[in-house]
């Protein structure tokens, strides 16, 4: 049994509106092992850390400027948004 485990999008209407719980959302890896994918945990390595951090400083200067930033993901989710805009 994996001891690791997941929480599918808790900014959710089921989870913010009370019809689901926390527990009922979050998962571990079984499901996916059993499908035959090959779950691997770790630390992300490689990641450039300026780069990190620069992306923040930028982010702290629309706010502190009363810019705006949108962030956009899959179906309207910023849970796992993949794109931002200024």
């Amino acid at each position: 049994m994996a001891i690791f485990s997941f929480t599918s999008c808790f900014f959710s209407n089921h989870y913010i509106g009370g019809f689901r719980s926390f527990a009922s959302i979050t998962h571990d890896y079984e499901g996916l092992e059993a499908l035959g994918v090959n779950v691997r945990h770790g630390t992300a390595a490689g990641i450039d850390t300026a780069v990190v951090n620069r992306i923040i400083d930028l982010m702290v200067e629309v706010r502190d400027g009363g810019g705006r930033l949108f962030i956009l993901g899959v179906g309207g989710s910023a849970g796992n948004a993949g794109h931002a805009g200024l």
